[in-house]
């Protein structure tokens, strides 16, 4: 139990660390060299500001729950490992900890992915490209959170059934 609460603490503090240097990356769009706009028109840029914005938003929303994908984990664990769930039941709570260890990973990898703000995309790609990047990183945070929020429910209606089975 008090490893379970020192890692709920750890991912907190990850949580809220990492959410703080996300709205800052987001406000660094706003203050781009002027050195690597100069091909670029006062609208482009604003456009490439508003895609990361978008996209920081989509992280900014899902970043904070890692501490909810964490406790439900550790609810599915302790319903795997009960020798009263029915391997019925075992096999969907590794499903769903499957599911949830996925989103976490997916969480882990697109950060430093995706985080990458235009002035440092522009040495690479131009204005079509950086737009697709923020475009393409959004839908693959808006597709994280429908399944986190789709894993969560589940996981908690699991709960629910294991619980009415063993009271019957």
């Amino acid at each position: 139990m008090r490893l379970q609460t020192l890692f709920t603490i750890g991912l907190l503090i990850l949580t809220t660390a990492c959410g703080d240097t996300a709205t800052d990356a987001a406000e660094e769009v706003t203050t781009i060299g002027e050195e690597s706009q100069e091909a670029l028109t006062p609208a482009e840029v604003e456009a490439e500001g508003e895609a990361y914005k978008a996209m920081v938003d989509a992280h900014d929303r899902v970043m904070p729950r890692m501490g909810e994908i964490a406790q439900a984990q550790i609810q599915l664990r302790d319903l795997m490992n009960n020798e009263d769930t029915t391997d019925r039941f075992r096999e969907k709570a590794k499903t769903l900890n499957d599911g949830l260890e996925s989103i976490h990973d997916g969480m882990m990898e697109w950060m430093p992915a995706a985080m990458v703000i235009p002035d440092d995309l522009r040495k690479s790609k131009n204005h079509e490209e950086i737009l697709a990047h923020y475009a393409a990183y959004d839908e693959e945070m808006e597709d994280m959170e429908t399944k986190l929020n789709t894993y969560l429910h589940s996981a908690e209606e699991l709960a629910g059934m294991v619980a009415a089975a063993a009271e019957q």
